[in-house]
């Protein structure tokens, strides 16, 4: 019987730099630790080196699956990433043992809980992801904090209802950068560094919005914007199918045909 865990794992300063590709190889690392875990007899599934099934949902073999890619230079409070095991059964116990010692650099397993195995992939129930960004602001009117300023940039920006977005094809849905924007707030600030709350759209057809985007954006109606540091801290994800399950119904009781004679 498979067992599907959903991983929660945030990522520090000192895994900031580290690329997907790297991360990614640990995690094989660490599914073949899982899977001697739950089944030590079991064969080996597939060799470390691999790269996951195409199809993820393929029955029959271990595999990971993150929520969404790290960009390099970021770092995360509340990454997510499902972990599938083809046979055995893991306690929470055993799975953090089995997971801790091979994280990457500056990564910590934050929680771990079942979910039902037949559910779609996590990548397809990503719907927005939210972000908190510092910048800089270099300069600003005199008698204007860099606070005020990049407020009222951020309620300009909110106002538009296109905003291009560099190197997309002019005139397609996806240049427009505007419907990415879920939510853009102004958190706690100083004379020149400001944070900013985003929340911002995963879609198959416009794309993603990027944290670095918006800061661009944002760059048109206030002074020049640095990006100093961006955090990712959460997904959005669209519920799962409910299980609807199936009940048989009783089976009828034959009906008994009452013949009528005649006295």
């Amino acid at each position: 019987m498979s067992q599907r865990w959903r991983l929660t794992v945030s990522r520090g300063p000192a895994g900031r730099d580290l690329l997907h590709r790297d991360v990614a190889a640990a995690w094989n690392t660490i599914l073949d630790a899982l899977v001697a875990a739950a089944a030590p007899d079991a064969p080996r599934p597939r060799d470390a080196s691999d790269e996951p099934p195409p199809d993820e949902r393929d029955a029959g073999r271990a595999r990971v699956a993150f929520a969404a890619p790290v960009p390099v230079g970021m770092t995360s409070r509340a990454e997510l990433l499902d972990v599938v095991l083809p046979v055995g059964r893991l306690t929470r116990r055993r799975l953090r043992e089995s997971v801790e010692p091979l994280l990457p650099a500056g990564h910590t397993l934050v929680s771990a809980h079942d979910v039902w195995a037949g559910e779609p992939s996590l990548p397809s129930l990503v719907t927005a992801a939210d972000y908190l960004v510092e910048v800089r602001v270099e300069g600003s009117a005199d008698g204007d904090s860099g606070s005020s300023s990049v407020a009222r940039a951020v309620r300009a920006l909110l106002s538009e209802a296109v905003i291009p977005r560099p190197g997309r094809d002019v005139g397609r849905a996806t240049a427009n950068l505007r419907p990415l924007i879920l939510e853009l707030r102004l958190g706690e600030s100083s004379d020149d560094a400001v944070n900013l709350s985003m929340r911002l759209l995963v879609d198959q057809e416009l794309g993603s919005g990027r944290p670095e985007e918006v800061v661009d954006a944002l760059a048109r109606f206030s002074p020049a914007l640095t990006l100093v540091a961006v955090e990712r801290t959460g997904f959005v994800l669209r519920p799962a199918p409910a299980v609807v399950a199936r009940v048989a119904k009783p089976a009828r009781r034959p009906r008994h045909r009452i013949e009528r004679r005649g006295v």
